[in-house]
């Protein structure tokens, strides 16, 4: 038996609340910057605002970015490999 560890992005679409709206445009037009710098530097930056990204959300998608193999433990496949693979 191989286990395996899969390491993977998952992307999310994501609405806004009517509320976190009206905050990052607020914060953005105080602070001088466009909306998505607003929506980064409230929701990755240590502000006291609370932002909740994902209220309104689903996720679409996913990217595999690395497999690495945890264990392989001698087994009834690994033992009968040769046998077994003939067959496939």
């Amino acid at each position: 038996m191989i286990k395996i560890k899969a390491t993977a992005t998952v992307i999310y679409n994501c609405t806004l609340t009517d509320k976190d709206e009206i905050t990052v445009r607020k914060y953005a037009e105080e602070n001088g910057l466009s909306i998505e710098e607003a929506i980064n530097e409230i929701y990755c930056e240590e502000t006291d605002i609370e932002l909740d990204i994902y209220t309104i959300s689903s996720d679409s998608d996913f990217i595999t970015e690395e497999i690495e193999v945890v264990s392989e433990k001698s087994d009834f496949v690994t033992e009968n490999f040769d046998k077994l693979s003939e067959l496939i």
